[in-house]
């Protein structure tokens, strides 16, 4: 299943030039605020090739503590 979602994925980048990331972890894994976590991830992964139209969906499995 998650092969197929990733192919999605990958096809509606192809399509569109949107980058949609779906990160699943087991906790996070800073301690810093979410939102400077999302934003220094978006910068690394999606804005990275220069383009600045993509989102990130984070999971986490586990509460930070």
């Amino acid at each position: 299943m998650a092969d197929q979602f990733n192919r999605q994925l990958e096809q509606f980048e192809k399509d569109t030039s949107n980058q949609i990331l779906v990160v699943i972890y087991p906790k996070m894994q800073s301690d810093s605020d979410i939102a400077d976590y999302a934003v220094r991830v978006a910068q690394a992964w999606v804005w990275a090739e220069g383009q600045k139209n993509g989102a990130v969906l984070f999971v986490f499995i586990q509460d930070q503590s």
